[in-house]
């Protein structure tokens, strides 16, 4: 009884220290907070080799929350939408997701990925989408996606970074750069992510950082 209520008051403890630190990072950035959705990719090889902290190098006054999983679908980024985005109050937010999903049900990721553009604006964060970085065993999947996201973003005014075609080989557009490949032929090597976050246009935050 007496570890039960102690570990009760540990996870209490816990909890206030971490909202207290997000309450001092939104005091100290606010309009400069930037979230990273996503899966592995985004996730990357912590704590230094990602594409979020490869940018952070580049954005100075920002700070930038990596909430990439590993395994993660649109659909868990829907679910996780409110505690690992909403609760943070950032101003931007750069979504990659998709290479996880049930290829056969593009339709549903579709859906949800318009669910994280919508509900960014609705709570006033300014969303930015990113293609598919190429993957070979899910070409045509991942080709559809990266139309639709190209298509639907012109469309509705929503910024684009266009991973696949920053990543993908220059003479076979099916594949992921050689240069950039960890040896599975989606995840990025260290100079993958480097190039990730170097390839991203800063100018997309002018004006916000200090």
């Amino acid at each position: 009884m007496l570890l039960k209520y102690f570990k009760l008051c540990l996870l209490k403890l816990l909890y206030k220290k971490d909202t207290l630190i997000k309450y001092m990072i939104y005091n100290k950035y606010k309009n400069n907070i930037i979230v990273c959705l996503g899966d592995s990719i985004t996730l990357g090889k912590l704590p230094f080799y990602t594409y979020p902290q490869s940018l952070k190098k580049r954005l100075k006054g920002f700070y930038i929350y990596n909430k990439g999983f590993g395994g993660s679908t649109t659909s868990d980024m829907v679910y996780r939408f409110n505690n690992d985005v909403i609760i943070l109050k950032p101003h931007y937010i750069i979504i990659l997701g998709g290479i996880n999903d049930d290829i056969s049900q593009i339709e549903i990721t579709k859906k949800n990925l318009i669910f994280l553009y919508d509900e960014s604006k609705k709570n006033g964060i300014i969303p930015i989408a990113c293609t598919l970085l190429p993957y070979f065993r899910y070409s045509n999947f991942v080709k559809e996606i990266n139309n639709w996201i190209r298509m639907y973003t012109q469309i509705n005014g929503i910024t684009l970074v266009d991973f696949y075609d920053i990543m993908r080989e220059p003479k076979n557009y099916l594949q992921l750069n050689p240069l950039y490949d960890s040896g599975d032929g989606l995840h990025p090597n260290i100079n993958g992510y480097l190039h990730m976050g170097e390839s991203i246009n800063i100018k997309i935050f002018e004006n916000q950082g200090e």
